[in-house]
Order: structure tokens, then C-alpha cells, then sequence
């Protein structure tokens, strides 16, 4: 009877891990739309936050946030304190982060540089410095990075008007994208994502779109402003991140919301408005996703960063 039921109970768990792996990580689904939680300001450990305009969560839940206006990274406890600040007198405009591995990622577009910095405020060799690239020579602005499942490290260039694809040592792999509006090309890509599969979501601010390639970076598809023109529309999209089920959160610049689609492109939902109220926004910028479903946004403006949550 004992090896029954501990059969019983292996296979239970089985089933549990298998499922959450179909799911992705626990926490509300974002197929619904998240509401208010809290917000983080600041405090005067490390200073109030000015203009933030980027955000990653490590997978144990402190918060990284590009304090663009004082030219540092605040580190935020899961509970919401202050606790560090990393990278004040070598940053000088950092927008996109990116966690992986114990390291923090900071896509600074002044310097044309990534930063890499240990998660205790260490600063180790970056990973990107002057990198110029084939043809133009021009060196690469790096507005954001993001990691992808094959270790290697993609770059929104905001000069070349590209993705850069490098390894963990900074040597270019491929590029992809030109200056344009055509499938494929750019107008200051300025948010990126590489999902489970490779697949790279492309926010391109200045086209109001979000662009879908393939791991080698091949056109898939787009979502456009006409996808979402029911409720004020792509007109700047930046920040964006991708949930284990395949939907795309956005956050739009110009309309002051977040809005989310499906894998057909369809719009599932959108939350925000202009204002400085809980779950409103002043001209917001970056986005992430934690491994318990909340939402993450820079409230660029407002000077803070607003969770949301089911």
C-alpha cells in the first residue's frame, strides 16, 4: 500500500511540474488584466528616483532599476526597500537592463557601452565598449539588451538602427535590420525581448510597432498601431516583455498605457492613463515581467516605478 501511494504521489508531482512548465512561472495570468499594487519612489539610502527608465527583476525578486536621472541603478528589495546603488560615477544615461546568471546588464546609450555589474554593485568587464560594426563603422548605441535561451546577449543599436547579437565575451555574432519602415527595418528600436524559443520581439518606437524575428532574425510578422487603434494606439512603444504563454506586454510612451496582445496580435487588454494617480502614468518607458506574473513599469515623468499584479 506505501509504494502505491508513494507511486501515486510521484506521479502527482510529475503532472504538477509538467504543468507549471506548460504555464510558466506561478502568480495571476496575465490573459486577465493585472491591477494596481504599489509603487517604488526611492528613499534616502540611495535618493528619489528622477526620469527611471528601465527595469529587470532577478529571479529571487529584488527589483533593478536604471535611475536614468541620476545616472545610477537602484536595487529594490522584493519587499520594496531601497538597498544598493550601483554604478554612480560610471554611468552616464543607462536605459535598458537585463538579469542573468548573478549579473546585471545596463544598456548605456551616452557611452556606447553595456555595463556589467555583479548583484552586489561590482563592477566587472562590460560586455559591449565601442563596438563598431561592419559597413557604417558607426559605434553602436546600445538603448537595450536582453538575453536570449542560446547565451548569447542582443543589443537594440539606435545608431546602425539594428539588433546586434553578441557573445558573452562581446564579439558580434550577426546583425540584423536597417534604417526604414519596411518589414525588418527600424526607426529607434528601443525595446527588445527573446522569448523561450528565440524568437525576438522588436519594440520600433518611431514606426509604432512591434516587430517579430526569428532566432537567426528573419522578418516573421508585426503588430501595429491599426491592432490597437480602439484604444488610442501605438504611437511610441518601448518597454516590452513576453510571458511564458505568448503574450506581449507592451508600454506605449505617448499614449500612457500598457497594453497586451496575443500570438495572433490581438489585443487582450490595456491599462493606464495620463495622470499621477495609482495605475496612472506620465509619459511611461520600460517594462518587465517577474517570475510571479506582476508587471513592472518605469513611470518615467512621475518619477517612479508602479507594479501591477493579479
Amino acid at each position: 500500500m506505501k509504494i502505491k501511494v508513494v507511486s501515486a504521489l510521484i506521479i502527482i508531482g510529475l503532472i504538477a511540474a509538467v504543468s507549471w512548465w506548460l504555464r510558466g512561472p506561478a502568480g495571476g495570468s496575465l490573459a486577465d488584466q493585472p491591477h494596481y499594487l504599489y509603487a517604488l519612489y526611492g528613499d534616502a539610502k540611495t535618493g528619489e528616483l528622477r526620469n527611471p527608465m528601465g527595469v529587470t527583476v532577478s529571479p529571487d525578486g529584488r527589483i533593478f532599476v536604471a535611475d536614468t536621472g541620476n545616472a545610477q541603478i537602484q536595487v529594490f528589495k522584493s519587499n520594496g526597500k531601497s538597498s544598493l546603488s550601483i554604478g554612480k560615477g560610471q554611468l552616464n544615461y543607462p536605459l535598458g537592463l537585463a538579469y542573468k546568471d548573478g549579473k546585471v546588464y545596463v544598456a548605456d546609450s551616452n557611452l556606447n557601452k553595456v555595463f556589467v555589474f555583479d548583484d552586489q554593485g561590482k563592477a566587472l568587464a562590460p560586455l559591449l565598449d565601442n563596438l563598431r560594426l561592419p559597413g557604417s563603422g558607426a559605434a553602436v548605441r546600445p538603448a537595450a539588451v536582453a538575453t536570449g535561451p542560446d547565451d548569447l546577449f542582443y543589443i537594440a543599436d539606435i545608431a546602425d538602427q539594428a539588433i546586434v547579437v553578441v557573445d558573452a565575451g562581446g564579439k558580434l555574432i550577426r546583425q540584423f535590420g536597417s534604417p526604414g519602415s519596411g518589414p525588418g527595418q527600424f526607426q529607434y528600436p528601443n525595446g527588445l525581448w527573446v522569448d523561450r524559443e528565440g524568437k525576438v520581439y522588436v519594440a520600433d518606437s518611431n514606426n509604432g510597432r512591434i516587430e517579430i524575428f526569428d532566432k537567426d532574425g528573419r522578418f516573421l510578422s508585426q503588430i501595429t498601431n491599426r491592432t490597437a487603434a480602439d484604444s488610442g494606439g501605438l504611437t511610441l512603444p518601448r518597454g516590452l516583455a513576453v510571458t511564458p504563454e505568448g503574450y506581449i506586454i507592451v508600454v506605449d510612451v505617448f499614449s500612457n498605457k500598457v497594453f497586451a496582445f496575443d500570438t495572433s496580435g490581438r489585443q487582450v487588454w490595456n491599462l493606464g492613463s495620463e495622470g499621477k494617480g495609482n495605475g496612472q502614468f506620465n509619459l511611461p518607458n520600460g517594462l518587465c515581467l517577474d517570475n510571479q506574473g506582476r508587471v513592472y513599469v518605469t513611470d518615467r515623468e512621475n518619477n517612479r516605478v508602479e507594479v501591477f499584479g493579479n
